[in-house]
C-alpha cells in the first residue's frame, strides 16, 4: 500500500542523517 511512501521518508531520513555527520 504505503511502499513507494515508505522508500521516500527513507530517502529523507537518510539525507538528514549525512547533513548532520558531516
Amino acid at each position: 500500500m504505503g511502499s513507494g511512501v515508505v522508500w521516500i521518508i527513507l530517502v529523507l531520513m537518510m539525507r538528514q542523517l549525512i547533513r548532520i555527520l558531516r
